[in-house]
């Protein structure tokens, strides 16, 4: 859509939403700086029937380079499509790099649809990557218990550099910084092993499945919802209208399994 056309349409709405009335682009740029998450909301779930596709108006937003939603007749078909770009960018990066096989790559992917005529801001994983994402939160946490810390600004942080600035944050652990990190790095690399077995389990069982979680506030006036799934056949324009929904309880099972499995007590005498 041209971007004439789009900031009229979005001119309208703020003028029949909120009586909002805009004559510049700079001038709507100001006026959306200062919407809070509600507004936010409300605002785009006006304007996403226009750009969502299908019954749920399933919208990814995910950089899809000169490719459009369009393109994909499924949601795997996109996995696999930015699997192999992905890939194909490392090797180029490190020629000595070896490609991963697909066993299913969707992590924290963000999209917004219509579930039952409410909109709703989804997150999307596959099984393995939604069981990581705990798992990386709980350990984070971990981490913090352990070894307290913070990130504090750099000597280059603020500094100028061409039109930006520099961003420069180091971690302050009172003494403890070495421990962290190699704390940090045998945690990281225990998730990159747990996330392979994963993705090979549950690519092995090749289940066509939908997992949902709603992640709503009674407190937000438009519910926000996470979705996070294993998915093969997910058609793009019908994303929520699959013919079974699994449990997810054996997947919350999982997650609890591998969060106890990832904290031996070994990790309290390496940092006494």
């Amino acid at each position: 859509m041209p971007e004439e056309d789009w900031f009229r349409i979005r001119q309208t709405v703020l003028q029949s939403l909120f009586q909002i009335e805009v004559k510049t682009q700079a001038d709507m740029d100001a006026v959306l700086d200062d919407f809070n998450d509600a507004q936010h909301a409300v605002m785009s779930g006006a304007l996403h029937p226009l750009v969502g596709i299908g019954d749920d108006y399933f919208w990814l937003n995910e950089s899809l380079g000169e490719k459009s939603m369009l393109d994909f007749s499924t949601l795997r078909d996109y996995d696999y499509w930015d699997h192999c770009f992905q890939e194909e960018a490392r090797k180029t990066e490190s020629p000595e790099y070896v490609p991963k096989e697909y066993r299913g790559a969707l992590y924290l992917a963000w999209g917004r649809l219509f579930i039952d005529n409410k909109f709703y801001y989804a997150t999307l994983s596959m099984a393995a990557g939604h069981i990581l994402c705990a798992m990386e939160e709980s350990g984070e946490e971990h981490l913090e218990k352990l070894i307290p810390h913070q990130y504090v600004d750099g000597k280059q942080h603020g500094k100028r550099r061409g039109h930006g600035t520099i961003y420069d944050k180091v971690v302050d652990a009172q003494g403890m910084e070495g421990q962290l990190k190699e704390l940090r790095d045998r945690f990281y690399q225990y998730l990159a092993d747990c996330y392979a077995a994963l993705q090979i389990e549950f690519d092995g069982r090749a289940e066509k499945a939908v997992y949902m979680i709603d992640k709503s506030s009674s407190e937000e006036n438009n519910k926000l919802g996470a979705r996070r799934g294993a998915v093969r056949g997910d058609r793009s324009y019908s994303f929520c209208r699959q013919p079974a929904r699994c449990s997810i309880r054996s997947t919350l099972d999982r997650i609890s399994l591998e969060k106890a499995w990832w904290y031996p007590p070994q990790i309290e005498s390496f940092i006494s």
